[in-house]
């Protein structure tokens, strides 16, 4: 009984040790895959991750200011009922960019239009988009709202330069795992500084070599 019970527990053991080290590699090849590719970044990429970085960011600051009199007359600044909304292009911008989905950039597009035409309704009727609050004089729309859509028109200017080659296709995360030289020599291939193989190298006269 006692046999069978180590048997069990050291059956577990090895089994569990094969997963997390099978995982670890993964995770490890993966993330060299990302830096690989992170190298070979253009400008307008690196512009489109940034924004959209900014553009999540400023979702969660206040974009309605509003007084309260207590003891004492107060501001106070809130969110937009609607910040869940106005939250959707950063996600989808950074999954989109970093994974080579199919029809990533139809897709991220139509979020950009629901989310432009939210927008400009909240700007004309504040209430109840961004604030349940009914009378207009007491509350003020703050200059984040106003970056947000500077923010937003810039992210849909940049997104089919930076979407039209993510970071990484999912058939390449399974290439590396499988065959590390193989994928190396495919991102090289679509560098976009171009082929640095000499020309008179490549098949060059009089070098073929004959079958025997």
């Amino acid at each position: 009984m006692m046999n069978a019970l180590e048997e069990l527990l050291s059956g577990v053991l090895d089994v569990t040790t094969a997963v997390l080290v099978g995982w670890r590699r993964v995770a490890t090849r993966t993330g060299e895959l990302v830096v690989l590719r992170a190298r070979r970044l253009d400008r307008m990429q690196w512009a489109f991750l940034g924004s959209v970085l900014v553009l999540g960011v400023l979702t969660i600051l206040p974009w309605v200011r509003y007084t309260a009199t207590l003891q004492a007359t107060e501001s106070y600044g809130i969110g937009s009922e609607n910040r869940l909304w106005f939250f959707l292009p950063a996600p989808l911008g950074l999954l989109f960019f970093a994974i080579g989905i199919p029809r990533r950039l139809q897709v991220f597009l139509g979020a950009l239009i629901l989310v432009a035409v939210l927008y400009i309704a909240g700007i004309v009727y504040p209430n109840p988009l961004h604030t349940a609050i009914a009378r207009p004089e007491d509350y003020s729309l703050t200059v984040w709202l106003y970056l947000y859509g500077l923010f937003l028109v810039v992210v849909a200017g940049l997104a089919r330069p930076a979407l039209e080659q993510p970071l990484v296709w999912p058939a390449d995360v399974r290439a590396y795992l499988l065959d590390r030289p193989a994928i190396e020599r495919k991102a090289d291939s679509q560098t976009p500084h171009g082929d640095t193989t000499t020309p008179g190298k490549r098949n060059a006269p009089g070098k073929r070599r004959l079958r025997v």
